[in-house]
């Protein structure tokens, strides 16, 4: 077992390439000497602010500001806890409750110092990084490899988030683990496109940094659109791709994604059908592997090779173990299902500040003195050929484009407002991957659905809000006065199949025709909301990505006029879309 750390890796191959291109973002080019350089600045200045039991709270969209802060954390030994900025400030605040202290590197518009009386802004240093000198900063840190790297917030069961802390060891066992099963080399080209707080991300950033090869940072909002991320992919020659089921998805759509030097696609987050692991190698000719993991055992644990044609059945395999890693099926039934546990170098260290979470989750593993298992909660079987198979959940958790969602922590949400007095939450199964329904049973039937959108976006990041969202003053109940789950879900069932995969044949094009209307009413039936307002939020309805496609696609067969998808991104309501829209057009001359 190697004792170097990331950061050890990290200054070896500065040490070897000074002058080779590590990040890229559109606007500026960072070789390896100005990555050090411009770390060490950054290092000292966190450093400098940072109390004993601090940490640095990382809330900065995926740019090239938040690739340099991990890499200096990482490389100066300070955790660091990832975050998404776009989550409300009321989680925030919960995720960093058991935390004492910590210093905040944000946006401007972020809300930093609000986190709590603990934690003060970075205020980080400019930093030009072009002095050509290899020696600034502390360089790495001597320190455990179990200490901790990056904490990572998860959903929580029991209606607040739950803080899992990596360890510097399992981070480095899984990366180098890729490096040698897929020839990773300085030649290739990654791309860094998970979310803000996505596990994944962080292979992302520092796989390719400890090779000496290349990271391109697209547009912060390319995991939500499609087709940037795919010129980015093109424009840049990238060679090694990430995504979720559901992103790559909307990839396979894109007629361009045969044109690019892909020779590997990553897909985890969710479960990988066969048929579409089939059609991203047709188009792309790439290889792809099917990665599974929960962020307790440090991003990924199992992974499946993809035959070209996607293999036998619906789903691909979840894999078999990565390097110094067990997996283990739990008092298996007669067919050889159970629950899943995993063992060995991934493990984290666990739940900060949440021992009995900890001990419920993180149970010894006999087979290794010390050692211990995590409890996934995924029902699996095991073939023949040692593949293990997914098969569902034994609680109460979901997936939905790729977030782990734990459902309590929905209904929790909705409870919190006076006139809601029931709630029921759950993950609707549709060709495009797991959605997320919810029923509510209000007081006064004049309660509308985009109150309490709006009202659950104080607690609720955007992938936990509904793809679905019905309001009642009477939920179906059982004689014993439960309610009938099995009709709400029948419902839901029913609704999904019902949505219109294609819109309606194209309207003419009319200089006179109302965008904005057309917008407010497509936006309001594909939310299945009663009215939306000019001034309303898409995301905050409880739209996504896949849905503005949508609604873009529709609004367009209706008027004969294209919205930007980009510019539900950029925007904060429905009126701005359209200034953006039209804008566009002036400045294009439509």
């Amino acid at each position: 077992m190697s004792s170097s750390t990331l950061a050890d890796r990290l200054a070896r191959t500065v040490a070897g390439t000074p002058d080779a291109v590590a990040l890229r973002d559109g606007r500026t080019t960072l070789t390896y000497r100005q990555l050090w350089e411009r770390t060490a600045t950054i290092g000292a200045a966190l450093r400098a602010r940072l109390g004993k039991d601090g940490m640095v709270a990382l809330l900065r969209p995926r740019d090239l500001t938040q690739a340099l802060v991990l890499v200096a954390c990482v490389r100066d030994g300070l955790p660091v806890l990832v975050l998404d900025p776009g989550v409300p400030v009321e989680r925030l605040r919960q995720i960093v409750a058991p935390i004492p202290e910590g210093v905040v590197v944000a946006a401007d518009d972020a809300p930093g110092p609000r986190l709590g009386p603990g934690w003060t802004p970075a205020d980080l240093p400019t930093v030009d990084g072009g002095s050509g000198r290899l020696d600034g900063g502390t360089g790495p840190v001597d320190g455990d490899r179990h200490d901790p790297i990056v904490v990572i917030a998860t959903s929580g069961s029991s209606g607040r988030p739950k803080l899992v802390a990596l360890e510097h060891a399992g981070l480095d066992n899984r990366i180098m683990w890729a490096v040698r099963e897929f020839d990773l080399t300085r030649r290739d080209v990654f791309v860094h496109c998970s979310a803000p707080g996505f596990d994944f991300g962080l292979f992302e950033v520092l796989c390719p940094l400890v090779l000496g090869a290349t990271l391109v940072l697209p547009d912060p909002d390319a995991h939500r659109d499609p087709e940037a991320l795919l010129a980015a992919v093109r424009e840049h020659a990238v060679t090694v791709l990430h995504g979720t089921p559901s992103l790559l998805r909307q990839l396979s759509r894109l007629p361009g994604l045969a044109d690019t030097n892909l020779r590997i696609v990553f897909s985890g987050g969710e479960a990988l059908t066969t048929g579409l692991a089939a059609t991203l190698a047709r188009a792309t000719g790439a290889e792809v592997v099917n990665e599974y993991g929960p962020t307790e055992t440090t991003v990924d644990s199992l992974a499946y090779r993809c035959p070209a044609d996607g293999g036998d059945g619906d789903l691909v395999p979840l894999g078999v173990p990565i390097d110094r890693t067990g997996a283990y099926v739990a008092d298996p039934d007669a067919e050889g299902r159970g629950e899943l546990l995993i063992g060995g170098a991934g493990v984290a260290r666990g739940y900060y500040g949440d021992p009995r979470a900890t001990a419920a989750a993180f149970v010894p593993d006999e087979s290794t003195p010390g050692g211990r298992r995590y409890r996934t909660g995924d029902l699996v079987r095991r073939d023949g050929d040692g593949l293990f198979h997914f098969l569902g959940r034994g609680d109460d958790q979901i997936k939905v484009r790729g977030v782990r969602i734990e459902l309590a922590e929905v209904r929790a949400a909705y409870r919190r407002h006076p006139l809601v007095l029931d709630v029921v939450a759950g993950g609707v199964t549709t060709p495009d991957g797991t959605r997320l329904a919810v029923a509510v049973e209000v007081a006064d039937d004049t309660v509308p659905a985009a109150e309490l959108r709006r009202f659950t976006g104080v607690y609720l990041p955007r992938a936990f809000q509904p793809d679905r969202l019905d309001v009642t003053e009477s939920l179906p109940r059982l004689p014993n006065g439960k309610v009938d789950r099995q009709a709400v879900e029948r419902g839901w069932a029913a609704a999904f199949a019902d949505v219109p995969e294609q819109p309606a044949a194209p309207r003419a094009r009319t200089a006179e025709v109302d965008l904005l209307g057309t917008l407010l009413r497509v936006a309001g039936e594909e939310l299945g909301l009663e009215r939306v307002e000019p001034s309303d939020d898409f995301f905050a309805l409880g739209g996504h990505s896949l849905l503005a496609g949508r609604v873009v696609s529709v609004v367009e067969a209706e008027t004969g006029r294209s919205i930007p998808l980009r510019a539900f991104f950029n925007a904060s309501s429905f009126a701005e879309i359209i200034e953006l829209t039209e804008a566009g057009w002036a400045r294009d001359g439509v």
